[in-house]
């Protein structure tokens, strides 16, 4: 009886083992699962971060342009009020008939 008793513990432990052992693999893998989550939303992270900056970048390229064309549209109009006024006048003449 003896015997059958210390089997039956055996079993029982080595059963208990077993499923700790399982429990220990669970955990195991929900801790891969997490951390491969925790790297997807990093690396997305990194993908918008990185879009943001290429948006911003593509903003400043745009505002670039826009005071270019500001800077252009200032010179041809100082230009034209400063030295271009002779065709202005000729203008003027011509349309009063003393061209």
């Amino acid at each position: 009886m003896s015997s059958t008793g210390s089997f039956h513990t055996i079993v029982q432990v080595r059963y208990e083992f077993y499923r700790s052992f399982h429990t220990i693999v669970q955990v195991r893998d929900e801790f891969y699962r997490s951390f491969h989550t925790i790297v997807q939303v990093r690396d997305q992270f990194y993908r918008s971060f990185h879009t943001i900056v290429q948006v911003r970048d593509e903003f400043y390229r745009s505002f670039h342009t826009i005071v270019q064309v500001r800077d252009e549209f200032y010179r041809s109009f100082l230009h034209y009020r400063s030295g271009e006024g002779s065709v202005l006048q000729e203008f003027s003449h011509y349309r009063s008939g003393e061209g």
